[in-house]
């Protein structure tokens, strides 16, 4: 082992609650209104929950098992409630609209104390889009992404 992988598994964390501020980067879209300010993700093992709400009227949460390879979404608008299990095969069917590519940068960048790699995303149908991604292997979440477009980034 590794000092980097003695480190990581030391300081690896099960379970916790990351908070994040969104920021609408079209105001002058006509939903703009209604995306939401915040985002609150809790993890626990390898599963992951994703809560996103605008205003209290409309809530929203992604719950992802990677071990059982599903999705499930739940919204709420005012008193209407659905829900929704996505498999593996709708979901590979549903990331083939949105597949990247994913290519590693010598860039590092520590965010909320975590050492984060740097990865350039570029859509494979609009090579001309790209973004920059961070992710950090320092949580012991190698396999969280497995069912989702960044399946290639172990952590």
């Amino acid at each position: 082992m590794s000092c980097s992988d003695s480190k990581r598994a030391e300081n690896a964390l099960t379970e916790g609650v990351i908070e994040y501020n969104a920021e609408v980067v079209d105001q002058s879209h006509p939903m703009a209104g209604l995306a939401p300010g915040s985002a609150t993700v809790k993890f626990k093992g390898n599963r992951l929950q994703v809560e996103m709400s605008t205003m209290g009227i409309f809530n929203t949460i992604f719950i992802s098992d990677p071990g059982k390879k599903t999705l499930t979404q739940m919204v709420k608008f005012m008193d209407i409630k659905n829900a929704c299990i996505q498999t593996e095969a709708d979901l590979e069917q549903e990331n083939k609209d949105y597949e990247l590519k994913l290519e590693e940068v010598k860039e590092t960048k520590k965010i909320a104390g975590y050492n984060c790699k740097k990865v350039k995303a570029t859509y494979v149908n609009n090579p001309s889009e790209s973004f920059d991604v961070y992710y950090t292997q320092d949580l012991g979440l190698d396999s969280i992404n497995n069912i989702g477009p960044y399946k290639q980034l172990k952590g």
